[in-house]
């Protein structure tokens, strides 16, 4: 599971240092081990969850978890079969790297 906030180019307010560093890392691992396993004919997939209403996303969350996790869902159902990594969005749009 990835975020927005993993960005490097996107973040321009700051904040949420760690966070943001952690995921900007998973993104990195998860791009070095797609390019070195190209021939791998398995889906990978990063996944933004949307602005989730948790603990972590706080009360100003735009979703609830009941409105994410069937999109997400839905994603991971229909990159069966697509080779290589893809970072998509809970909507499955493309999401920007």
């Amino acid at each position: 599971m990835s975020s927005g906030q993993r960005s490097v180019a996107n973040n321009t307010n700051g904040m949420r240092e760690v966070y943001r560093g952690s995921k900007a890392a998973h993104n990195t691992f998860m791009r070095s081990f797609a390019a070195r396993h190209g021939d791998d004919p398995r889906a990978m997939v990063l996944m933004s969850p949307g602005c989730v209403r948790t603990n972590l996303g706080g009360p100003g969350g735009r979703l609830t978890i009941e409105d994410s996790v069937p999109n997400l869902v839905d994603v991971l159902m229909s990159v069966q079969g697509v080779a290589g990594l893809q970072y998509l969005g809970y909507l499955e749009r493309t999401a920007p790297w």
